[in-house]
């Protein structure tokens, strides 16, 4: 057999895949196994993307796989992976390594496995030299040592941890591995579960309610796509917030798990990803998993390994969760399906909407958007299901638009209006404004120039706290002009407000 793998290598001008001729003892490998193998003067990490029965290259020029590491990812991940690179204009390792476990490596260390630990248990050759130590008076059985000897006492009760046995009796893997040789205990590593990562509490907010009518509707037409009963096309649940979204993905997702499905929960912020996976984990408790990236490598492995082996059913994460190894995928929930941060930066850059809408269509599985203010491209592609009001039946808060057109300063009057009558109230306001420093960029009124940053070409920020002007982009910075360059002209114009500005107006507003 032939295995075509795809080695993970930076190197963009690589061609593959290459062949790799199989031997017996590297047990069952098929698509998506994940081998390590020699690579020129290198050993890297390569996945199978493909199995032939003969090469077009003459067998002695194959070389064999090192290795074959314990886990796998599941064939339809491998398109997957290999899809994402060619749409997004990527290398086939780059695209593949968004599939493989977390903390993988590149075969060049040694790469992450499931956590195993070690038990000891005595032999009956054991158990019998501590019978005769015992009828001589417990004298230690020669030749054994006294490590040695309290290892095997400690083991007379049953098996016992490796770790716990180092406590107690002061047996290191050294001497246990001794005991081992010499017939006397017997070494089973097996792999244990792990600590689940820590949730955040879900607040009042948590527990199940009666869906309302027009959640009733939305489920009605959800829940036979997750089934097969219907065509599982991508479906948009348009709500205000507050019209209970939230209830409905639960539902859903508890209508795929009854289907014998998993389902995947998409969430714009590593923020939102413990709350919302907290609402998850009260509804089906250690079947949900959650991935993002400030977990550690061991936790995110810990996860994914939970959800390939079949015992978590549920992703809730952001992004990179669209790639959780499910092999039986009926559902994926895309919430705030509008957020930009589903957008990745890096190499390669793709969308995880897009990919997410593509995963569904290959595998079955039916896309749920949700969005108080969805994309245009999904209002106009998705068939739309609408909850228009509020679950508690209370109305959105009144907005007013006001233009600031001949406005001095940060604050428009009616806004001045509005604080000063919260102020005499005795409650709390929030100004927001997406803008930091003192103004936005600084220009001489004579000549038109304007100061921009020599490295980014965007327009350097006043920041009069500091005395300076700084890129917001690549943190350069200097000092205020006193003068233009250019024309010696002192008139140099401030415009915009950022946060200090309006932090010195709300004092002057609120000072008694």
């Amino acid at each position: 057999m032939i295995a075509k793998v795809e080695p993970l290598t930076p190197a963009r001008s690589l061609r593959g895949p290459f062949d790799y001729r199989l031997e017996e003892g590297l047990g069952d490998v098929g698509v998506g196994s994940m081998l390590v193998v020699p690579f020129g003067r290198r050993r890297l990490l390569g996945v199978v993307v493909g199995v032939a029965d003969e090469s077009e290259l003459p067998p002695e020029r194959l070389s064999e796989p090192l290795a074959a590491l314990e886990a796998d990812v599941p064939p339809g991940l491998v398109e997957l992976g290999l899809w994402t690179a060619n749409e997004y204009c990527s290398t086939p390792a780059r695209g593949l390594a968004l599939v493989l476990p977390p903390g993988t490596g590149t075969g060049r260390g040694r790469p992450m496995g499931r956590r195993r630990s070690l038990r000891a248990e005595l032999t009956p050759e054991g158990a019998a030299l501590l019978d005769a130590g015992d009828a001589e008076g417990g004298l230690p059985p020669a030749p054994l040592g006294t490590r040695q000897l309290a290892a095997l006492r400690a083991l007379s009760g049953g098996p016992v941890a490796a770790a716990r046995l180092a406590r107690v009796a002061g047996a290191d893997h050294g001497t246990l591995r001794s005991l081992e040789r010499r017939g006397l205990i017997r070494l089973e590593s097996s792999a244990h579960s792990a600590l689940r990562p820590r949730l955040a509490p879900v607040g009042a907010g948590g527990g199940r309610h009666a869906p309302t009518a027009a959640q009733r509707e939305a489920l009605d037409a959800i829940l036979p796509r997750i089934g097969g009963d219907a065509p599982p096309e991508p479906l948009l649940l348009h709500g205000a917030t507050g019209s209970g979204k939230t209830e409905v993905y639960l539902r859903a997702v508890s209508a795929a798990l009854e289907r014998g499905r998993s389902a995947i929960v998409l969430v714009p912020e590593i923020a939102l990803t413990p709350q919302t996976a907290g609402r998850f984990v009260e509804r089906f408790g250690d079947a949900v998993a959650v991935m993002h990236s400030r977990l550690s490598a061991r936790e995110r492995y810990d996860e994914w390994w939970r959800m390939r082996s079949g015992q978590a059913r549920v992703c809730v994460g952001p992004r990179s969760a669209v790639f959780a190894p499910f092999d039986d995928l009926g559902l994926i929930v895309i919430d705030e399906e509008h957020d930009g941060s589903y957008k990745q930066e890096g190499d390669p850059r793709y969308d995880a909407r897009t990919v997410a809408e593509r995963r569904a269509a290959r595998e079955g599985a039916l896309l749920l958007a949700g969005s108080a203010t969805p994309r245009p491209e999904s209002f106009h592609r998705y068939r739309r299901l609408r909850l228009p009001e509020r679950v508690d039946g209370r109305s959105l808060p009144p907005v007013e638009i006001v233009g600031m057109l001949g406005t001095a300063g940060p604050l428009h009057e009616r806004t001045r209006q509005e604080l000063d009558g919260v102020r005499r109230r005795s409650e709390k306001a929030i100004v927001l404004l997406n803008r930091r420093g003192w103004s936005n960029f600084l220009s001489c009124r004579t000549c038109g120039r304007v100061w921009e940053c020599p490295a980014c070409d965007v327009t350097l920020v006043l920041h009069r706290a500091a005395d300076e002007v700084a890129c917001h982009h690549c943190g350069h910075r200097q000092a205020v002009p006193a003068n233009c360059p250019d024309c010696g002209s002192v008139s140099v114009a401030r415009h915009g407000a950022g946060t200090e500005q309006l932090e010195r107006e709300l004092r002057a507003l609120v000072s008694p």
